[in-house]
């Protein structure tokens, strides 16, 4: 089982890294959106050929800058699977990640 965990880092960047069988297997990587006070920004987790698409979403989350979450990546552990996730802040894209899963 795999999953996203997303933190705040400082009050301007938000990282979020890949983490497998309770292990971190991806670098984080961060996104700084200026003036993070009192805001929340949207993760969305879903498929890496549309993962705009809601039909494809795993599951979206808002991120307050005093919380973090683990987002689980389901898919079928027997194929693998193109993943991505994605950061919006006010509707526009900030940051986009993709990899296979299960990594090997």
């Amino acid at each position: 089982m795999a999953s996203v965990a997303v933190w705040w880092r400082g009050r301007a960047s938000v990282a979020w890294q890949l983490q497998q069988d309770g292990r971190s297997r991806h670098g984080f990587r961060a996104v700084n959106i200026g003036d993070a006070t009192a805001k929340s920004v949207h993760v969305r987790v879903g498929s890496a050929s549309d993962p705009t698409n809601v039909e494809d979403e795993r599951r979206a989350e808002s991120v307050s800058p005093s919380e973090s979450v683990r987002i689980p990546v389901a898919t079928d552990s027997d194929s693998r699977e193109d993943v991505a996730v994605v950061i919006t802040w006010d509707g526009r894209p900030w940051g986009r990640e993709t990899w296979t899963y299960p990594l090997r």
